[in-house]
């Protein structure tokens, strides 16, 4: 990351932002209360839409512009426009059938889960109350982690080498750890 004092702004580009959210996944090594759980579910799905949103805009910048017909190449390089959202992103990619039918239904339910986290405070009490699945199982926590591990490693090799020399040595991790990384939950 480089903070700019002189523009009191911060300039974190688009994929290390992606990989950021991917590696707080992989640090995660249980979930020893349920704040753990609940962060882990926040970075999953971020990694995950902005990972539909990078492999989108390498074909087409504009598609993801919540307005393509307003798209301008220096707004959309300084970020400085709303892009699609979670659904419309995950719409694009199943069009790539990147991911099997029961992975994107399960990504999905894991959206639900993390709206609410952020958008109604939800805690372990509300739980049952809240229409979302009330069980998240294990087998889907593992799913997950693969899931992760596909995407990080079709990203990994197409970023720039100092996004990848930044989490070497931010992680510890490069391609092969990662193409080695098993889920802790197994």
């Amino acid at each position: 990351m480089k903070l700019e004092l002189e523009d009191r702004c911060i300039k974190f580009s688009f994929e290390a932002n992606m990989l950021d959210y991917a590696f707080i996944c992989l640090n995660t090594r249980g979930f020893d209360n349920f704040h753990d759980l609940k962060y882990w579910i926040i970075s999953f799905v971020s990694f995950i839409e902005l990972y539909f949103k990078y492999k989108i805009q390498l074909k087409d910048k504009k598609k993801i512009w919540e307005n393509p017909e307003k798209f301008d190449n220096i707004k959309h390089n300084n970020a400085d426009f709303v892009s699609i959202n979670f659904a419309e992103a995950l719409k694009l990619d199943k069009l790539n059938k990147v991911l099997t039918d029961d992975e994107y239904k399960l990504i999905n339910m894991f959206n639900q889960i993390r709206n609410k986290f952020i958008h109604y405070s939800l805690n372990s009490d509300d739980y049952m109350n809240s229409g979302v699945p009330t069980v998240i199982k294990y087998n889907d926590i593992v799913t997950c982690y693969e899931i992760l591990k596909r995407c990080i490693m079709d990203v990994y090799v197409t970023i720039d080498k100092y996004i990848k020399l930044y989490f070497e040595n931010e992680y510890n991790l490069n391609y092969d750890k990662i193409k080695n990384y098993t889920c802790p939950y197994k």
